[in-house]
């Protein structure tokens, strides 16, 4: 086993610096997207052109979601990404405001994600309109 280890040093050098890179998230708190209330989401939507992805369901998504937003589900959200514009920025659309998994793996992936501050359920308390 050492021999391995010192016969393929740059090898695991390699895999000690990758590991590190997943990590760094992790250790920074970078994983934590930037909330955006209502009127951030509106701005970002009107001058930023962004993209607003809606993680929560087909059916909740069906029942009421922001105009112009795509329904990405977080569990599938990943076999997604090459649709995605990694030069726009995204806004995030869960039931309450939690996105953190779609969020962190976006982020990661280079994407700027922002996420909407309580989700459809604060965009509805502010008696915002939704499309069906």
């Amino acid at each position: 086993m050492v021999d391995f280890l010192y016969q393929n040093i740059l090898l695991v050098v390699l895999i000690v610096i990758s590991g590190g890179m997943l990590l760094w998230p992790l250790v920074t708190g970078g994983r934590k997207q930037k909330e955006v209330d209502s009127a951030g989401a509106t701005e970002m939507i009107n001058h930023d052109n962004a993209q607003v992805i809606d993680v929560r369901t087909e059916a909740d998504f069906k029942a009421g979601h922001i105009a112009g937003s795509v329904n990405l589900p977080a569990t599938v959200i990943h076999h997604h990404l090459s649709e995605l514009d990694k030069k726009r920025p995204v806004l995030l659309v869960s039931s309450d405001g939690n996105t953190s998994m779609p969020g962190s793996l976006l982020k990661g992936m280079g994407f700027t994600v922002s996420t909407l501050k309580g989700g459809i359920k604060g965009w509805k308390a502010e008696d915002l309109p939704l499309v069906r």
